[in-house]
């Protein structure tokens, strides 16, 4: 299956690059992979970019952090 799409993703793109490289030239398939890899990269950046949790999301407001006193690490 995976490969079926893999061949037909590479036909489709020789043609949509051949018909860019006819248009704009033979580095233009290059430069609209360079333009739409930045702007995946702006679309992409944020979801990514932003933390999971807050920083003090598992403080709790007694400032401990959920754990009990027998799983707190102790210094000897």
């Amino acid at each position: 299956m995976y490969m079926t799409l893999a061949v037909g993703g590479s036909a489709l793109g020789a043609l949509v690059g051949g018909s860019i490289a006819r248009w704009i030239g033979i580095t233009g398939p290059f430069w609209m992979s360079a333009v739409m890899m930045a702007v995946l990269m702006g679309v992409a950046w944020r979801p990514f970019g932003r933390p999971l949790l807050p920083c003090d999301a598992n403080r709790r407001e007694d400032g401990h952090d959920g754990r009990h006193d027998s799983q707190a690490p102790v210094a000897r």
